[in-house]
């Protein structure tokens, strides 16, 4: 049963990085030349979530600023972010339900055998 409540921890860990990584690229959307970072989570050793970040290296859109001549946008789709965001969080709801499972579960076994 530890090896579950492991899996759980790492779960929320990877839910919280990815949106830390979101809330990082929101922030930066209106930065020029910023380029959006990504979170990926994947299923390590043990059932344990590890997360991958990799940088989006996609150009930006290209615009003319006064007295700078073209310049290159933040490549940020706020469309990705939001679908990213929601699902980190649904993700934390999720692992906070089973967290929450476990522990009555564990009560009640601690209850009978008492």
């Amino acid at each position: 049963m530890i090896y579950s409540v492991a899996s759980l921890l790492s779960s929320l860990q990877a839910a919280r990085k990815s949106l830390d990584i979101s809330a990082g690229n929101t922030a930066n959307a209106n930065t020029d030349g910023y380029k959006a970072k990504a979170a990926s989570q994947r299923e390590g050793a043990g059932g344990a979530v590890t997360v991958t970040i990799t940088n989006d290296v996609s150009p930006g859109p290209v615009y003319e600023k006064p007295g700078l001549g073209p310049v290159e946008a933040s490549n940020v789709d706020y469309a990705r972010e939001a679908v990213g965001q929601i699902t980190a969080r649904r993700q934390v709801d999720a692992v906070s339900a089973a967290i929450k499972t476990y522990d009555e579960t564990l009560r009640n076994t601690i209850d009978i055998l008492a």
